[in-house]
């Protein structure tokens, strides 16, 4: 959205700036003053610009926020796990009007995000201008009222003209992503951010035309009731054995049978395996009991969120059971019932029976 309550700020900013004595120090820049007869020229060029604000620009800017830095493009979204940090980029894009000053600020919504570090905000020196404004942003909060942080301001200046036809990042903000203060409600609002410019001026001293694109994080909450990002499943709770598990991972069951004799058990899951060893006078339970602590002291499954819990025989695994193989003779290994089976057993009964029914109508005699 655009604040032109906040135009006048920019202006000021170049007045101070052009109009000064001394020297401006941006990120290890330093400008000698200017003439009084350039300065005076860039004052009235200035607020010129001021008395078109009205009109529309000869630039097109846009600015965007990048959420996922590391993919390709312009990511409006993204899905973060509660305590994770999310890198937001100011992308701003310039069209062949070129761009001679900018300044935008960041809102975000403080109920799901925090900012992450001090300062949190980064403020780059494109390639094109010569100073920011000010050294780093002027101010960093997170509870600017109404819900709202803030981050203010990203800006630049050129004493000549600016870069055109680019694109380039005005700074970067850390976030990080809290327990969600929906209470677990699904939020498409979550973290949302909005985009503030206080000023921008294209090469010709006009105000510029701005779009803007924006942003939002949604914490990643299993349990909300909807399946997202890695989640296998979300049945609207955080607790397990009932085919989704409080990690959100769909739930695979095995039933060991038998008394251990003493051997090993072999377990593949999600392509890891795991393998414990059974002694004598072990129970089917206890052998159940072992398979889940060897499963949960797995770091790799542990990663994947594969817990398991042993309730009675019965393995409970949130990831798939992929094959068992069991050396322990006393251990009884189930013949699993196939899909098949019930067919088979009926077309064999079907056929002893017609067998029988032909063989019995064969040794009937006429009388």
């Amino acid at each position: 959205m655009i604040d032109s309550k906040n135009d006048s700020l920019v202006a000021g900013d170049f007045r101070r700036i052009l109009s000064a004595s001394g020297t401006i120090r941006g990120e290890g820049f330093r400008v000698k003053r200017f003439s009084s007869r350039v300065s005076k020229f860039m004052i009235g060029l200035a607020l010129l610009a001021l008395t078109l604000s009205a009109q529309d620009g000869r630039a097109g800017v846009f600015v965007a926020l990048d959420l996922d830095p590391g993919v390709s493009g312009i990511q409006d979204s993204v899905l973060v796990e509660p305590g994770g940090t999310v890198t937001a980029e100011l992308i701003v894009t310039v069209d062949s009007g070129g761009l001679s000053s900018y300044a935008v600020s960041a809102e975000f919504d403080t109920g799901e995000l925090d900012l992450a570090g001090s300062p949190a905000a980064t403020e780059n020196l494109p390639a094109g201008f010569d100073a920011n404004i000010t050294p780093g942003v002027e101010n960093e909060t997170e509870d600017a009222g109404g819900g709202l942080g803030q981050v203010l301001t990203f800006e630049a200046v050129a004493f000549a003209l600016g870069p055109a036809s680019t694109q380039f990042t005005a700074g970067t903000i850390q976030f990080e992503a809290p327990a969600p203060a929906d209470g677990g409600a699904f939020d498409l609002e979550s973290g949302a951010f909005n985009l503030r410019v206080d000023g921008a001026f294209d090469n010709s001293g006009l105000a510029v035309t701005l779009s803007f694109g924006g942003g939002f994080v949604n914490a990643l909450i299993c349990g909300d009731g909807f399946t997202e990002g890695p989640e296998q499943c979300d049945d609207s709770n955080s607790s397990g054995l009932d085919g989704c598990s409080q990690t959100c991972r769909t739930e695979y069951s095995y039933t060991f049978s038998g008394t251990a004799e003493g051997g090993s058990v072999d377990l593949v899951i999600d392509g890891i395996a795991v393998t414990f060893l059974t002694s004598a006078g072990q129970t089917s339970s206890q052998v159940a009991a072992e398979a889940a602590n060897a499963v949960n002291a797995n770091g790799s499954l542990a990663t994947l969120g594969a817990v398991a819990t042993a309730v009675g025989d019965e393995l409970v695994v949130a990831g798939d059971i992929q094959s068992v193989s069991i050396t322990d003779p006393g251990l009884v290994v189930p013949v699993p019932v196939g899909e098949w089976t019930g067919t088979i057993l009926f077309l064999f009964f079907s056929l002893f029976a017609m067998r029988f029914l032909r063989s019995a109508d064969h040794g009937c005699t006429a009388e």
